[in-house]
């Protein structure tokens, strides 16, 4: 049983599914407390918590920075709109002069 804890999360390790790969370690120790490569599984443990807490992290700015695109995107197509009445209001103003000429034969 403890072996096949150690398996799957070297599976998940090398398939990226690092939260997967984390919680099987972190549980392979609950089971196996004195295997001998506790302390290599102890340091890759600490390796993907960081690696999880960057990642979280980049994802944070990631959102952020895509919300503020949006904001961006909607203050300009806002702003687009109110030119568009201030126009159309003008429009309604405007009045065509015609000079008339002679024709001289």
């Amino acid at each position: 049983l403890e072996s096949a804890y150690l398996n799957r999360a070297n599976s998940r390790l090398k398939l990226e599914k690092m939260e997967g790969a984390l919680a099987d370690y972190i549980f392979y120790l609950r089971i196996a407390p004195n295997s001998p490569q506790r302390e290599e599984i102890e340091k890759l443990i600490a390796l993907l918590k960081g690696f999880l807490t960057t990642e979280e992290s980049r994802e944070q700015d990631e959102i952020q920075r895509q919300k503020d695109l949006l904001n961006q995107v909607l203050a300009s197509l806002q702003n687009a709109s109110e030119d568009t009445r201030n126009l159309s209001a003008d429009s309604e103003q405007i009045e065509e002069e015609y000079d008339e000429i002679d024709i001289e034969d």
